[in-house]
C-alpha cells in the first residue's frame, strides 16, 4: 500500500492527507465552516441583528 502524503491546511492549520480534499491547500473542513458561517450570517441579517 502506498503511503499517504500528509499537507497542512492554509487556512486552519490542520493537517490532512493531500488528495482528500479537491481544493488544493485546503483540507476538507474548511468549506463546511465557510458555508455554515455565511449561512448564520444570512440569518442574523434576516432577524434584523
Amino acid at each position: 500500500m502506498a503511503e499517504k502524503e500528509l499537507a497542512l491546511c492554509d487556512e486552519c492549520g490542520s493537517l490532512f492527507f493531500k488528495g482528500s480534499s479537491q481544493m488544493m491547500g485546503l483540507c476538507q473542513n474548511v468549506p463546511m465552516f465557510s458555508m455554515a458561517t455565511r449561512i448564520v450570517t444570512i440569518i442574523f441579517r434576516m432577524a434584523g441583528v
